[in-house]
């Protein structure tokens, strides 16, 4: 079954869509889940929550032309709260996240200042990820979006991992010499 009838089938509130849904892209959501949080059971948990949202988000929201990334933003946020609410009960676990790579703190402006500043610093993200080559992109994002390992991303790209910690400390040193231009840094 495709996406749109899947869509459909939330739009009509047909309790299959959830399960289509799990069927399709349940693997790619643990996986997701499972690089943030390397705990398989709290995978499954936010592929359920995850699943939860979506039911709640389908309607008014209609992904149709991006549905995947729509279900992936969703489950890694989930990941990312629970990775929160763990670390919160035991601080000797390390994630890294593009916020922290690049220190962004909304914190210090108000809330509409805030949405204006996530709005400029996507902007510039988006030129950032485009004008990197294509290896070099789906390594970016493999590592900060997706939470893969070096090595599965080097697996993944039948490159050493050497190639991909070099690509990601160049891609880095891209980004941060644009923020600092920019006046984010």
């Amino acid at each position: 079954m495709n996406d749109n009838e899947i869509i459909d089938l939330f739009l009509k509130r047909d309790e299959c869509a959830l399960s289509l849904t799990s069927q399709k892209y349940g693997a790619a959501i643990r996986g997701i889940a499972r690089n943030i949080l390397g705990d398989e059971g709290e995978a499954e948990e936010c592929e359920n929550d995850t699943l939860l949202i979506v039911w709640n988000n389908i309607p008014p929201k209609e992904p149709r032309e991006h549905f995947f990334p729509f279900l992936a933003r969703i489950a890694r946020n989930c990941a990312i709260d629970a990775y929160r609410k763990k670390k919160s009960k035991c601080n000797n676990i390390t994630l890294v996240s593009l916020d922290d790579e690049i220190r962004l703190n909304d914190n210090a402006y108000g809330s509409i200042e805030a949405e204006e500043k996530k709005q400029e610093l996507s902007i510039i993200l988006v030129d950032f990820i485009k004008q990197l080559r294509a290896d070099d992109r789906i390594i970016f994002i493999r590592k900060y979006w997706y939470y893969d390992s070096i090595k599965s991303i080097s697996k993944r790209m039948d490159f050493s991992e050497s190639k991909v910690k070099t690509s990601l400390l160049r891609s880095r040193n891209k980004l941060s010499k644009i923020l600092k231009k920019e006046g984010w840094m």
